[in-house]
């Protein structure tokens, strides 16, 4: 994993200053028969080169025991998602420069889903830790689309 970060830093370190970067993370279940359930959790940082020339995209994966116990609320889980996009930004933070950067959750603003019950504990972790605003589905894409990608494929 160590050779994996020093990969993204040095790609970002390498990329222009008009090169926009987007963080977030998705999970799955792996094994839901243990109390509270086996997770593992898909880190991505994507780099949109120049903000216009395609995008490079790398992927962190864990594997971590869940400790939600009514799995249609995951809110442990979603601190945990939360929690290693935070993991990944202290890495990240040294390179990110003045590069446009957004950290995506995938969290659901509608009462409906389970995810929102971690919505506002979430988004105020990463307000307080980066002072960035994160972003939340829909327009969450590096996690609900990208890191859902890399969570999904062994």
């Amino acid at each position: 994993m160590q050779t994996k970060i020093l990969q993204i830093q040095q790609a970002i370190a390498q990329s222009s200053p008009s090169t926009k970067i987007y963080l977030g993370s998705d999970s799955i279940a792996i094994n839901r028969r243990m109390v509270g359930g086996l997770f593992r959790i898909a880190t991505v940082v994507v780099l949109h080169i120049d903000g216009s020339k395609g995008c490079q995209v790398f992927s962190v994966k864990v594997d971590q025991k869940g400790t939600d116990h009514n799995l249609a609320r995951p809110f442990n889980r979603m601190l945990a998602e939360t929690y290693e996009t935070l993991a990944m930004f202290e890495k990240i933070k040294d390179f990110i420069g003045e590069r446009d950067i957004q950290i995506h959750l995938d969290v659901n603003p509608d009462e409906q889903y389970g995810s929102n019950v971690a919505i506002q504990a979430a988004a105020g972790l990463i307000l307080g830790v980066t002072q960035i605003q994160p972003k939340v589905k829909p327009h969450a894409f590096a996690a609900s689309c990208a890191a859902d990608r890399f969570v999904r494929t062994a």
